[in-house]
């Protein structure tokens, strides 16, 4: 009987001394939220540079990869309309065009196929003004291209090229001329 006196006297004394240090204070409505609140509202100053930058990166990161897309698209040895695309080797270069070698044959169904440079067909290329050369590093079989600009003087005999244009009569006209390096 005298220790439930006693842990009632103790227990007792301990919610008076709780409540005397606002311990056992009772949350009122305004108060606790109001706290949450501004710790909330702290947060998010402090987090709104990092979310500033964030955004900025990521809108800068799109920017790059929209432009990038828009390069690779122009780079992309694809058929435009109205032009042809002819893959094969320089059998010789010339200032204003070259005598090429039509090593790359492809059928209407995708399927490619490969002639040696004697059995190839020669067709006589001529470059305008408006004639882009480029050279196309090739490395781990296409997972890495390393494109740049090129010139006329760049082609040598048995490169592999691939061009886009069209015909005039036997003459392929480039319109744009790749250099294919392999490494």
């Amino acid at each position: 009987m005298k220790s439930r006196k006693v842990i009632a006297a103790v227990g007792l004394a301990l919610s008076v001394g709780m409540m005397a240090a606002g311990c056992g204070e009772p949350v009122r409505a305004g108060s606790h939220t109001e706290v949450k609140e501004m710790d909330l509202t702290e947060e998010k100053q402090d987090a709104q540079p990092l979310e500033n930058t964030k955004k900025e990166e990521v809108l800068e990161k799109a920017d790059q990869e929209a432009e990038e897309s828009k390069q690779n698209e122009s780079q992309t040895v694809g058929m435009s309309e109205g032009t042809e695309h002819l893959g094969g080797k320089v059998q010789s270069a010339q200032e204003d065009g070259m005598i090429f070698a039509r090593t790359t044959l492809m059928d209407d169904d995708g399927s490619v196929t490969l002639l040696e440079m004697k059995d190839a067909e020669k067709i006589p290329v001529k470059f305008t003004a408006d004639t882009r050369i480029e050279h196309w590093t090739i490395q781990g079989g296409g997972a890495d291209i390393d494109r740049k600009e090129a010139a006329v003087s760049d082609l040598q005999e048995g490169m592999g090229v691939e061009m886009e244009g069209y015909f005039e009569g036997e003459t392929f006209v480039a319109v744009r001329v790749i250099i294919e390096e392999y490494v």
